[in-house]
């Protein structure tokens, strides 16, 4: 299978998608990530294919950090940084997946991942080390923490 993984965030986000890349490589497959520009020191490490996504998340979060904002602040933030990249992450990502059969997609661009896959009408498979969308079992890390129950996530 050809494979195009995407995602944007800190090593954190990036460091998992580098190990399965290298494990789906090893299985086989051909692999394409596209992340964060300064977290792809280990997918050169391990000789996995990647392109830098536009933007800098360092600065970014500091940027963030600085001002002392609270969750929410920080939450809006991230949603507005992401807003500014989609245009230029969507388009590499669509080059990207020319030929591919599945979009392995998580951090800030699991949105584009999953737009990408749709258009082409590709499967997209979700990737992520923590639930960031609310479901009944649990709250997104991102919003204020509120007593509600489940359901209500």
């Amino acid at each position: 299978m050809r494979l195009l993984a995407i995602t944007y965030g800190t090593e954190g986000d990036t460091r998992p998608l580098v190990m399965l890349c290298h494990g789906l490589m090893a299985a086989g497959h051909e692999v394409m990530l596209l992340a964060e520009g300064g977290t792809l020191g280990s997918a050169r490490a391990l000789g996995v294919p990647h392109a830098a996504l536009e933007g800098d998340i360092h600065d970014e979060v500091v940027a963030l950090v600085s001002r002392g904002n609270n969750t929410l602040a920080a939450s809006r933030g991230l949603a507005r940084m992401a807003r500014r990249h989609v245009p230029a992450w969507t388009r590499q990502a669509d080059a990207a997946a020319a030929g591919c059969d599945a979009v392995l997609t998580g951090g800030l661009a699991a949105f584009v991942g999953m737009t990408v896959a749709e258009r082409r009408g590709l499967p997209a498979i979700g990737l992520g080390m923590i639930p960031l969308t609310p479901t009944a079992d649990f709250p997104s890390p991102f919003l204020p923490r509120l007593r509600l129950p489940g359901a209500l996530n």
